[in-house]
């Protein structure tokens, strides 16, 4: 999974935490991350994948 990630965009921030591997990137869109993982046969139970949101200017 994660190699499919990285071989998809070379911006991640790799580190782990606790029990679990975290891949950070704010330059990559969460649609073709969720494309490429179900085209090689991963379902939603198998990863959780997290979106935040930045304002670049104002209050949300």
């Amino acid at each position: 999974m994660m190699d499919l990630l990285q071989e998809a965009h070379d911006h991640w921030i790799v580190y782990g935490k606790k029990n679990k591997i975290i891949m950070e990137t704010d330059t990559y869109d969460f649609g073709e991350a969720l494309d490429i993982l179900s085209s090689h046969g991963f379902n939603k139970d198998d990863y959780i994948l997290r979106v935040e949101y930045e304002r670049k200017w104002g209050m949300l």
